[in-house]
């Protein structure tokens, strides 16, 4: 017994060196690319430049700007930084902002996941109607997806139909309950479908009236559900970012002797449902619900907020006298907050690929922090989430 609480006494004390020591591993949201084939990377943005490496195909990569006609994009690869000719590349949604997708097919084999977009390929599995992923890109007729648990498979484009727009997740609430009533239509009267767990989460795909909101169940089975029930998941979101080799552990307790449900990639997103303790946070992970992990194993907390201005600019840095223009935003154009600057004026952002104007510039910015007001001055970012950046 001794010997185990020194154990635990020396993990807590190397934790807490770990929690002041360290800084956020990685950027939390970044504008990646995936190659279509083996593709050069040039040490400039010309084909008569040194090709320092061969990029494998299908492999991941950060975009970090273009050259001034966009023709060829820098990025940060595993064999190095350099340039790619943008027709070699599909840049990628980021997964925050990508439309969220449902497999919509009861044809045979049209829901397969494939390692590389080719039916001779890897196959990785198949998954039924009602599954749900996040649209990365489209290739031709295959289509590149994020699934719940992280994974980046392949499938065919047309097995995917867009979500219900306005669908979100929700934390179920049963009362007293160990859970709660899905009915097979919009009344108390109806018959019972299912049940869902209280503390589960159900994807919300419609309000059926005042009373009655439709749902999906994890499994992809739907329903009526009462919808004083149910509480929108928060906003806040968090990526897995450990140093070195080690991966992010997420528990079933806020607690190093608790079971170890999975050990996540980098670039794992869930739900931030907040702080437990020094050392601990909860969230939200769509195959194993509510859990827990290491703060030093996650990044910085960001979410989606929208721009409350007509041509709002978003500039390289934090400032509008020294710094380039990347974008201008549309007035209701969404973005990824990432951060804040010291003194709070500026927010750190990253915005889809298409509404990069001047990507030569870089693909990430700064917007200043009125932009985020609304017509009454009151800011729509928490910037109290935020982690201070550079």
């Amino acid at each position: 017994m001794k010997i185990r609480l020194l154990v635990l006494l020396t993990l807590l004390a190397v934790l807490a060196f770990a929690v002041t020591g360290l800084t956020s591993a990685q950027e939390s949201v970044q504008i990646k690319a995936v190659t279509l084939g083996a593709a050069g990377l040039y040490a400039d943005a010309s084909a008569e430049a040194e090709m320092v490496a061969e990029i494998p195909a299908y492999a991941e990569v950060s975009v970090l700007a273009t050259n001034v006609s966009g023709d060829w994009i820098e990025v940060d690869a595993a064999e190095g930084a350099g340039f790619v000719m943008a027709s070699d590349l599909l840049v990628l949604n980021i997964p925050a902002l990508a439309p969220k997708m449902m497999v919509a097919t009861a044809s045979a084999g049209a829901t397969s996941l494939f390692a590389v977009p080719d039916l001779s390929g890897e196959f990785i599995g198949g998954v039924p109607d009602g599954t749900v992923a996040t649209l990365l890109g489209v290739d031709g007729e295959w289509a590149y997806v994020e699934m719940e648990d992280g994974a980046r498979v392949w499938s065919i484009a047309s097995s995917w139909g867009a979500m219900p727009e306005g669908a979100y997740k929700a934390l179920v609430n049963a009362g007293n309950m160990d859970s709660l009533g899905v009915f097979a239509e919009a009344s108390i009267n109806a018959a019972l479908a299912g049940t869902v767990a209280d503390g589960g989460v159900v994807t919300v795909l419609a309000m059926a009236d005042d009373t009655f909101s439709e749902v999906m169940a994890a499994d992809g089975s739907t329903g009526y559900v009462l919808s004083g029930n149910l509480s929108a998941l928060p906003a806040e979101m968090i990526e897995t970012a450990s140093t070195g080799q080690a991966k992010a552990g997420i528990y079933a307790a806020p607690e190093v002797t608790a079971d170890i449900l999975a050990t996540l990639d980098n670039g794992v997103v869930m739900t931030y449902m907040g702080e437990v303790d020094e050392y601990w946070i909860e969230v939200y992970h769509p195959k194993f619900g509510m859990v827990y992990g290491l703060k030093v194993n996650f990044g910085n907390v960001f979410f989606v907020a929208e721009n409350q201005t007509d041509e709002a600019i978003v500039r390289a840095g934090p400032s509008s006298f020294t710094n380039p223009a990347v974008a201008q935003l549309p007035k209701g154009a969404m973005v990824v907050v990432t951060g804040v600057n010291e003194d709070g004026t500026w927010l750190k952002v990253a915005l889809p690929f298409s509404e990069v104007d001047f990507s030569e510039n870089g693909v990430d910015g700064w917007m200043a922090d009125f932009l985020f007001q609304d017509l009454v001055g009151a800011m729509t970012v928490d910037t109290g989430m935020l982690s201070v950046v550079d």
